[in-house]
Protein backbone atom coordinates (compact mmCIF):
# COMPACT_ATOMS: atom_id res chain seq x y z
CA UNK A 1 0.00 0.00 0.00
CA UNK A 2 2.78 2.59 1.17
CA UNK A 3 4.57 1.75 -2.18
CA UNK A 4 1.44 2.63 -4.09
CA UNK A 5 0.96 5.92 -2.64
CA UNK A 6 4.67 6.58 -3.12
CA UNK A 7 4.09 5.56 -6.94
CA UNK A 8 1.04 7.66 -7.21
CA UNK A 9 3.27 11.45 -5.35
CA UNK A 10 5.73 10.54 -7.82
CA UNK A 11 3.37 10.70 -11.03
CA UNK A 12 2.08 13.49 -9.50
CA UNK A 13 5.09 15.67 -8.84
CA UNK A 14 6.48 14.39 -12.27
CA UNK A 15 3.03 15.69 -13.79
CA UNK A 16 2.89 18.88 -11.68
CA UNK A 17 6.60 19.51 -13.00
CA UNK A 18 6.15 18.60 -16.86
CA UNK A 19 2.90 21.46 -16.99
CA UNK A 20 4.99 24.04 -15.09
CA UNK A 21 7.71 23.98 -17.66
CA UNK A 22 5.68 23.10 -20.63
CA UNK A 23 5.83 25.92 -23.05
CA UNK A 24 2.77 28.17 -23.85
CA UNK A 25 1.57 26.95 -27.63
CA UNK A 26 -1.90 28.42 -27.81
CA UNK A 27 -2.40 31.18 -30.40
CA UNK A 28 -1.90 35.40 -30.14
CA UNK A 29 -4.77 36.79 -29.29
CA UNK A 30 -2.95 40.17 -30.57
CA UNK A 31 -0.35 41.61 -32.59
CA UNK A 32 2.08 44.49 -32.04
CA UNK A 33 3.77 46.73 -35.21
CA UNK A 34 7.26 47.98 -34.45
CA UNK A 35 8.48 50.56 -36.64
CA UNK A 36 11.57 52.93 -37.36
CA UNK A 37 11.58 55.11 -40.66
CA UNK A 38 14.60 57.55 -40.48
CA UNK A 39 14.22 60.42 -42.84
CA UNK A 40 10.93 61.68 -41.68
CA UNK A 41 10.66 65.66 -41.25
CA UNK A 42 9.50 67.41 -38.73
CA UNK A 43 6.08 67.38 -39.89
CA UNK A 44 5.73 63.69 -40.27
CA UNK A 45 4.30 62.93 -37.03
CA UNK A 46 1.47 60.83 -37.51
CA UNK A 47 1.58 57.01 -39.34
CA UNK A 48 -1.92 55.61 -40.46
CA UNK A 49 -2.76 51.69 -40.44
CA UNK A 50 -5.96 51.08 -42.75
CA UNK A 51 -8.01 48.13 -42.86
CA UNK A 52 -9.20 46.46 -45.36
CA UNK A 53 -12.70 48.01 -46.23
CA UNK A 54 -13.75 44.07 -46.65
CA UNK A 55 -13.08 43.77 -43.11
CA UNK A 56 -16.66 44.75 -40.82
CA UNK A 57 -14.62 47.19 -38.64
CA UNK A 58 -13.09 48.90 -41.48
CA UNK A 59 -11.42 51.38 -39.35
CA UNK A 60 -8.34 53.41 -40.05
CA UNK A 61 -6.42 53.78 -37.16
CA UNK A 62 -3.58 56.12 -36.38
CA UNK A 63 -0.21 56.20 -34.14
CA UNK A 64 2.13 58.87 -33.71
CA UNK A 65 5.69 59.12 -35.03
CA UNK A 66 7.84 60.32 -32.07
CA UNK A 67 11.71 60.05 -33.50
CA UNK A 68 10.96 58.01 -35.95
CA UNK A 69 9.41 55.39 -34.39
CA UNK A 70 6.05 54.36 -34.43
CA UNK A 71 3.71 51.30 -32.47
CA UNK A 72 0.47 49.90 -33.24
CA UNK A 73 -1.18 46.97 -31.03
CA UNK A 74 -4.85 45.47 -31.22
CA UNK A 75 -5.96 42.35 -32.79
CA UNK A 76 -7.39 40.93 -36.08
CA UNK A 77 -10.21 38.40 -36.15
CA UNK A 78 -8.54 36.57 -39.38
CA UNK A 79 -5.69 37.10 -41.50
CA UNK A 80 -5.87 40.12 -43.57
CA UNK A 81 -3.89 42.88 -45.36
CA UNK A 82 -3.92 46.12 -44.50
CA UNK A 83 -1.81 49.18 -45.23
CA UNK A 84 0.65 51.67 -43.49
CA UNK A 85 -0.07 54.96 -44.51
CA UNK A 86 2.43 58.22 -43.94
CA UNK A 87 1.35 61.68 -45.74
CA UNK A 88 3.54 62.23 -48.67
CA UNK A 89 5.46 58.82 -48.73
CA UNK A 90 2.78 56.53 -49.64
CA UNK A 91 1.27 52.97 -48.17
CA UNK A 92 2.86 50.04 -47.22
CA UNK A 93 1.34 46.72 -47.37
CA UNK A 94 1.66 44.06 -44.51
CA UNK A 95 -0.43 41.37 -44.34
CA UNK A 96 -1.63 41.05 -40.85
CA UNK A 97 -2.64 38.44 -38.03
CA UNK A 98 -1.88 38.09 -34.29
CA UNK A 99 1.67 38.42 -34.45
CA UNK A 100 4.73 40.66 -33.84
CA UNK A 101 6.13 42.74 -36.58
CA UNK A 102 9.02 44.63 -37.43
CA UNK A 103 8.97 47.64 -39.74
CA UNK A 104 12.23 49.35 -40.89
CA UNK A 105 12.98 52.07 -43.65
CA UNK A 106 13.43 55.20 -45.40
CA UNK A 107 10.74 57.79 -45.97
CA UNK A 108 11.99 58.23 -49.49
CA UNK A 109 11.83 55.05 -50.39
CA UNK A 110 8.70 54.27 -47.88
CA UNK A 111 7.11 51.46 -50.20
CA UNK A 112 10.52 48.98 -50.13
CA UNK A 113 10.57 49.34 -46.20
CA UNK A 114 11.27 45.57 -44.58
CA UNK A 115 8.58 44.01 -43.18
CA UNK A 116 9.53 41.20 -40.72
CA UNK A 117 7.37 38.89 -38.54
CA UNK A 118 4.89 36.75 -39.01
CA UNK A 119 3.99 33.47 -41.00
CA UNK A 120 1.24 34.46 -43.10
CA UNK A 121 3.41 37.72 -44.00
CA UNK A 122 6.64 35.86 -45.06
CA UNK A 123 4.18 34.09 -47.89
CA UNK A 124 3.03 37.68 -48.84
CA UNK A 125 6.07 38.86 -49.63
CA UNK A 126 7.30 36.30 -52.71
CA UNK A 127 4.08 38.49 -54.20
CA UNK A 128 5.01 41.77 -53.06
CA UNK A 129 8.51 41.33 -54.78
CA UNK A 130 6.59 41.49 -58.12
CA UNK A 131 4.13 43.92 -56.57
CA UNK A 132 6.66 46.73 -55.96
CA UNK A 133 8.28 46.05 -59.51
CA UNK A 134 4.95 46.75 -61.12
CA UNK A 135 4.18 49.92 -58.87
CA UNK A 136 6.82 51.64 -59.56
CA UNK A 137 6.94 50.55 -63.67
CA UNK A 138 3.20 52.02 -63.38
CA UNK A 139 3.78 55.07 -61.46
CA UNK A 140 6.49 55.52 -64.24
CA UNK A 141 4.81 55.08 -66.94
CA UNK A 142 1.93 57.26 -65.85
CA UNK A 143 3.63 59.96 -65.02
CA UNK A 144 5.66 60.22 -68.03
CA UNK A 145 2.36 59.59 -70.30
CA UNK A 146 0.69 62.51 -68.72
CA UNK A 147 3.41 65.15 -68.65
CA UNK A 148 5.40 63.97 -72.04
CA UNK A 149 2.30 61.94 -74.13
CA UNK A 150 2.40 58.31 -75.14
CA UNK A 151 5.34 58.45 -77.61
CA UNK A 152 7.52 59.26 -74.60
CA UNK A 153 6.03 56.63 -72.35
CA UNK A 154 6.24 54.44 -75.21
CA UNK A 155 10.00 52.17 -73.90
CA UNK A 156 8.34 52.15 -70.26
CA UNK A 157 4.90 50.79 -71.58
CA UNK A 158 7.19 47.73 -73.24
CA UNK A 159 8.55 47.20 -69.51
CA UNK A 160 5.09 47.43 -68.13
CA UNK A 161 3.58 44.81 -70.13
CA UNK A 162 6.25 42.43 -69.28
CA UNK A 163 6.37 42.93 -65.53
CA UNK A 164 2.62 42.86 -65.74
CA UNK A 165 2.29 39.32 -67.74
CA UNK A 166 5.49 37.86 -64.79
CA UNK A 167 3.36 39.13 -62.28
CA UNK A 168 -0.09 37.92 -63.69
CA UNK A 169 1.90 34.08 -64.43
CA UNK A 170 3.32 34.53 -60.57
CA UNK A 171 -0.43 34.69 -59.26
CA UNK A 172 -1.77 32.40 -60.73
CA UNK A 173 0.68 29.91 -59.95
CA UNK A 174 0.58 30.84 -56.31
CA UNK A 175 -3.22 30.51 -56.21
CA UNK A 176 -3.23 27.27 -57.91
CA UNK A 177 -0.54 25.49 -56.09
CA UNK A 178 -1.63 27.24 -52.04
CA UNK A 179 -5.78 26.32 -52.10
CA UNK A 180 -5.61 26.83 -47.88
CA UNK A 181 -3.59 30.01 -48.13
CA UNK A 182 -5.14 33.44 -47.17
CA UNK A 183 -2.54 35.34 -49.15
CA UNK A 184 -3.93 33.34 -52.21
CA UNK A 185 -7.33 33.96 -50.90
CA UNK A 186 -6.21 37.66 -51.47
CA UNK A 187 -4.69 37.24 -54.56
CA UNK A 188 -7.65 35.74 -56.22
CA UNK A 189 -10.25 38.69 -54.52
CA UNK A 190 -7.70 41.38 -55.93
CA UNK A 191 -7.44 39.48 -59.98
CA UNK A 192 -11.64 38.63 -59.66
CA UNK A 193 -12.49 42.20 -59.56
CA UNK A 194 -13.08 42.63 -62.95
CA UNK A 195 -13.76 38.85 -63.64
CA UNK A 196 -17.50 37.30 -64.96
CA UNK A 197 -19.67 34.98 -62.79
CA UNK A 198 -17.85 31.37 -64.46
CA UNK A 199 -14.87 32.56 -63.46
CA UNK A 200 -15.95 33.96 -59.92
CA UNK A 201 -17.47 30.54 -59.24
CA UNK A 202 -13.84 28.55 -60.36
CA UNK A 203 -11.78 30.85 -57.98
CA UNK A 204 -14.21 30.06 -55.13
CA UNK A 205 -14.76 26.46 -55.79
CA UNK A 206 -10.56 26.87 -55.65
CA UNK A 207 -10.30 26.82 -52.21
CA UNK A 208 -10.22 24.76 -49.24
CA UNK A 209 -13.01 25.13 -46.59
CA UNK A 210 -10.05 26.29 -44.30
CA UNK A 211 -10.25 29.62 -45.93
CA UNK A 212 -13.99 29.55 -47.51
CA UNK A 213 -15.31 31.80 -44.58
CA UNK A 214 -12.36 34.46 -44.95
CA UNK A 215 -13.39 38.02 -45.92
CA UNK A 216 -12.15 37.56 -49.39
CA UNK A 217 -13.84 34.30 -50.41
CA UNK A 218 -16.90 35.97 -49.25
CA UNK A 219 -16.37 39.10 -51.14
CA UNK A 220 -16.27 36.93 -54.40
CA UNK A 221 -19.65 35.07 -53.64
CA UNK A 222 -21.10 38.48 -52.83
CA UNK A 223 -19.89 39.92 -56.02
CA UNK A 224 -21.13 36.35 -58.01
CA UNK A 225 -25.16 37.75 -56.61
CA UNK A 226 -24.11 41.36 -57.89
CA UNK A 227 -23.29 40.32 -61.23
CA UNK A 228 -26.21 37.74 -61.80
CA UNK A 229 -28.54 41.32 -61.94
CA UNK A 230 -26.82 42.27 -64.82
CA UNK A 231 -25.38 39.61 -66.51
CA UNK A 232 -25.42 38.39 -69.87
CA UNK A 233 -29.30 38.63 -71.60
CA UNK A 234 -30.44 40.94 -68.91
CA UNK A 235 -31.58 45.08 -69.12
CA UNK A 236 -28.86 47.02 -68.71
CA UNK A 237 -29.12 49.25 -65.12
CA UNK A 238 -29.84 53.13 -66.36
CA UNK A 239 -28.23 55.92 -64.92
CA UNK A 240 -27.39 59.62 -64.98
CA UNK A 241 -23.37 60.97 -65.27
CA UNK A 242 -22.36 64.45 -66.41
CA UNK A 243 -20.85 65.19 -69.63
CA UNK A 244 -18.54 67.18 -70.89
CA UNK A 245 -20.75 70.69 -70.74
CA UNK A 246 -21.58 69.62 -67.12
CA UNK A 247 -25.20 68.45 -67.86
CA UNK A 248 -26.81 65.45 -66.46
CA UNK A 249 -26.90 62.55 -68.90
CA UNK A 250 -28.49 59.39 -68.66
CA UNK A 251 -27.12 55.91 -70.13
CA UNK A 252 -30.10 55.37 -72.11
CA UNK A 253 -30.00 58.56 -74.09
CA UNK A 254 -27.61 56.36 -76.01
CA UNK A 255 -29.10 53.55 -77.08
CA UNK A 256 -30.15 54.42 -80.55
CA UNK A 257 -26.92 52.71 -82.39
CA UNK A 258 -26.83 49.06 -82.83
CA UNK A 259 -24.39 48.38 -80.51
CA UNK A 260 -22.74 50.39 -77.25
CA UNK A 261 -19.94 49.96 -75.53
CA UNK A 262 -20.33 51.42 -72.48
CA UNK A 263 -16.29 51.90 -71.36
CA UNK A 264 -15.81 52.71 -67.26
CA UNK A 265 -12.23 53.97 -67.09
CA UNK A 266 -10.39 56.75 -65.28
CA UNK A 267 -7.70 59.08 -66.38
CA UNK A 268 -5.40 58.41 -63.46
CA UNK A 269 -5.50 54.52 -64.49
CA UNK A 270 -2.52 53.41 -66.63
CA UNK A 271 -4.03 50.30 -67.97
CA UNK A 272 -7.29 52.20 -68.87
CA UNK A 273 -5.13 54.80 -71.29
CA UNK A 274 -3.27 51.93 -72.72
CA UNK A 275 -6.96 50.09 -74.08
CA UNK A 276 -8.55 53.34 -75.24
CA UNK A 277 -5.15 54.23 -77.10
CA UNK A 278 -4.08 50.08 -78.76
CA UNK A 279 -8.18 49.11 -79.48
CA UNK A 280 -10.93 51.60 -78.48
CA UNK A 281 -9.70 54.41 -80.80
CA UNK A 282 -8.96 51.93 -83.78
CA UNK A 283 -11.74 49.81 -83.34
CA UNK A 284 -14.05 53.44 -83.44
CA UNK A 285 -12.59 54.49 -86.28
CA UNK A 286 -13.42 51.48 -88.40
CA UNK A 287 -16.84 50.63 -87.25
CA UNK A 288 -18.40 54.31 -85.89
CA UNK A 289 -20.05 54.42 -89.64
CA UNK A 290 -21.38 50.69 -89.25
CA UNK A 291 -23.25 51.68 -85.83
CA UNK A 292 -20.67 51.07 -83.08
CA UNK A 293 -20.67 53.88 -80.40
CA UNK A 294 -18.60 53.86 -77.02
CA UNK A 295 -19.59 55.90 -74.52
CA UNK A 296 -17.17 56.80 -71.54
CA UNK A 297 -18.07 56.69 -67.69
CA UNK A 298 -14.82 58.13 -65.95
CA UNK A 299 -14.25 56.99 -62.25
CA UNK A 300 -12.51 60.48 -61.12
CA UNK A 301 -11.13 61.28 -57.82
CA UNK A 302 -9.46 64.72 -57.99
CA UNK A 303 -11.55 67.75 -57.17
CA UNK A 304 -11.51 69.40 -60.57
CA UNK A 305 -11.98 67.84 -64.52
CA UNK A 306 -8.74 69.15 -65.91
CA UNK A 307 -7.33 65.69 -65.95
CA UNK A 308 -10.33 64.07 -67.06
CA UNK A 309 -10.38 66.19 -70.19
CA UNK A 310 -6.84 66.75 -70.81
CA UNK A 311 -6.83 62.67 -71.20
CA UNK A 312 -9.86 62.65 -73.18
CA UNK A 313 -8.29 65.50 -75.50
CA UNK A 314 -4.29 63.68 -75.20
CA UNK A 315 -5.64 60.26 -76.13
CA UNK A 316 -8.10 61.53 -79.22
CA UNK A 317 -11.20 59.99 -77.33
CA UNK A 318 -13.96 61.10 -80.02
CA UNK A 319 -17.04 59.08 -78.40
CA UNK A 320 -19.27 60.53 -75.45
CA UNK A 321 -18.00 60.90 -72.20
CA UNK A 322 -19.68 61.29 -68.97
CA UNK A 323 -18.22 61.21 -64.99
CA UNK A 324 -18.77 61.07 -61.67
CA UNK A 325 -16.67 61.91 -58.62
CA UNK A 326 -18.15 59.53 -56.36
CA UNK A 327 -15.58 56.78 -57.45
CA UNK A 328 -16.79 52.91 -57.13
CA UNK A 329 -19.09 54.27 -54.95
CA UNK A 330 -21.34 55.86 -57.15
CA UNK A 331 -24.53 54.08 -57.27
CA UNK A 332 -24.04 52.29 -61.07
CA UNK A 333 -20.62 51.24 -59.60
CA UNK A 334 -22.21 49.35 -57.20
CA UNK A 335 -25.06 47.75 -59.39
CA UNK A 336 -21.96 46.84 -61.69
CA UNK A 337 -20.17 45.49 -59.46
CA UNK A 338 -17.46 47.46 -60.72
CA UNK A 339 -14.57 47.27 -58.54
CA UNK A 340 -11.65 48.17 -61.03
CA UNK A 341 -11.19 49.43 -64.30
CA UNK A 342 -11.12 49.44 -66.90
CA UNK A 343 -14.53 47.35 -67.27
CA UNK A 344 -17.26 47.70 -69.83
CA UNK A 345 -20.83 46.34 -70.69
CA UNK A 346 -21.16 45.85 -74.78
CA UNK A 347 -25.24 46.71 -75.54
CA UNK A 348 -27.74 45.77 -78.20
CA UNK A 349 -29.86 48.85 -79.14
CA UNK A 350 -32.61 48.12 -76.76
CA UNK A 351 -29.94 48.34 -73.56
CA UNK A 352 -30.06 44.64 -73.69
CA UNK A 353 -26.54 43.33 -72.32
CA UNK A 354 -24.59 40.89 -74.80
CA UNK A 355 -21.00 40.62 -73.72
CA UNK A 356 -19.20 42.28 -71.02
CA UNK A 357 -15.48 42.95 -69.73
CA UNK A 358 -14.10 41.54 -73.14
CA UNK A 359 -10.67 43.47 -73.77
CA UNK A 360 -7.62 43.27 -76.28
CA UNK A 361 -8.70 40.87 -78.94
CA UNK A 362 -11.61 39.35 -77.47
CA UNK A 363 -13.58 42.49 -77.79
CA UNK A 364 -11.97 43.44 -81.07
CA UNK A 365 -13.39 40.16 -82.67
CA UNK A 366 -16.44 40.40 -81.24
CA UNK A 367 -17.40 43.53 -82.58
CA UNK A 368 -16.07 41.90 -86.07
CA UNK A 369 -18.35 39.29 -85.42
CA UNK A 370 -21.44 41.44 -85.39
CA UNK A 371 -20.26 43.89 -88.13
CA UNK A 372 -18.36 43.01 -90.63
Amino acid sequence: MKNAIALIYILLTILTYSCKNKKNTSPSTSYIISGTISGLTENDTIIYLEESPLNRKGRELSSPIINGKFEFKGSVDEPTLVHLGITKYGFLPLFLENENYTVKGNALSYRFSEVSGGSIQKEYLEYDEYAKKYDKIVKQFTTIYNEKGSEAASEIENQLGKISEEKYYFEEKFITENRSSYVAAYLAYKNSKSSEIKKLDSLINLFDPSVQSSIYIKAMKKRVKTLRAVSIGKQAYDFKAIGIEGDSIKLSSFYSKKYLLVDFWGSWCGPCRYEIKKTLVPLYTKYKSKGFEILGVAFEFAKTNKAWFKAIKDDKMKWPQLYRTDGFGSHFGIKYGIKAVPTNVLLDENGIIIARNLHGEALKNKISELLD
